[in-house]
């Protein structure tokens, strides 16, 4: 799938610039709290948890996110389709179907999960990470008073664009440490669409090897629930809406502008 289609699909869902929860850090601005030693717009403001001055991103560098972003899903879902060797042993793909219909549902997953927000990429913040709560041995989760009276603790388990169930950033999922799928480098974030995609397969094999007209609200139901792949929530509903709009979009419908200002005018649609 083309990455100005993707790219296209990602803007159109989630206009760049305009979440607050994703902050730059501006190391140049000094360590003193109390007063910036720079000039920004929008002034800055100090953040304890990255020790130093941030501000809001801007339409520039989301959308300069939002391409690394596109890039990285559309090279998982076209290695999802092929067959991987290690040593003497060939492992079938993990996805023997459409890369187009993988890098769609990656980008709905992801927009679903995360807002595509600079935070939940990188792992820091507040709310960076999802899926929060006293757990407990058995991973179910717990009330507060009964947290208090096993000694259970608060742990946020979820990880990286797409939401990946680790454990948190020490945890593992798929032979990959939470903390290695956070981060704005392509390694990164391919690790962080790789889970995806392997959950997402895992999903579809369990729901909708065929394709058919309900494939995709079938995988994602069992893909969100981990087992049904039957539900009428409105959550899936508006997953097959995105995904849909997703499908709609074209490598043409990128805007002039931010071709130009990615310099995609020759370079992706030479490859």
């Amino acid at each position: 799938m083309a990455v100005e289609a993707l790219l296209a699909g990602i803007i159109a869902v989630s206009p760049p610039g305009q979440s607050p929860y994703s902050m730059v850090p501006l190391p140049s601005c000094g360590e003193n709290p109390l007063k910036p030693a720079c000039v920004e717009t929008p002034k800055p403001i100090w953040s304890p948890l990255y020790s130093t001055f941030v501000r809001q991103e801007n339409r520039e560098e989301a959308l300069k996110r939002y391409l690394d972003i596109a890039r990285a899903i559309e090279k998982v879902a076209d290695d999802s389709t092929k067959p991987t060797t290690v040593g003497d042993v060939t492992e079938p793909a993990i996805w023997p179907w459409s890369a187009e219909d993988l890098a769609r549902s990656l980008a709905t997953i992801a927009y679903h999960e995360s807002g595509y927000r600079r935070d939940v990429q990188t792992g820091i913040g507040k709310s960076a990470l999802g899926d929060c709560g006293y757990w407990g041995a058995k991973g179910q989760k717990l009330g507060a008073e009964e947290a208090r009276a096993t000694g259970a603790q608060y742990l946020c388990r979820s990880v990286c664009l797409v939401q990946i169930n680790t454990g948190g950033l020490s945890g593992q999922r798929y032979g990959m440490l939470g903390k290695d799928m956070v981060g704005l480098d392509s390694a990164s974030l391919q690790r962080c669409f790789s889970a995806g995609a392997r959950a997402f397969a895992n999903a579809r094999g369990r729901c909708a090897t065929q394709k058919s007209a309900d494939w995709f609200t079938k995988t994602i139901a069992s893909y969100g629930t981990g087992k049904a792949c039957e539900t009428e929530e409105s959550w899936v509903s508006a997953r097959v809406s995105t995904f849909e709009k997703l499908s709609k979009l074209k490598a043409g419908d990128l805007a002039e502008d931010v071709k130009k200002l990615l310099g995609l005018q020759k370079t992706e649609s030479n490859k």
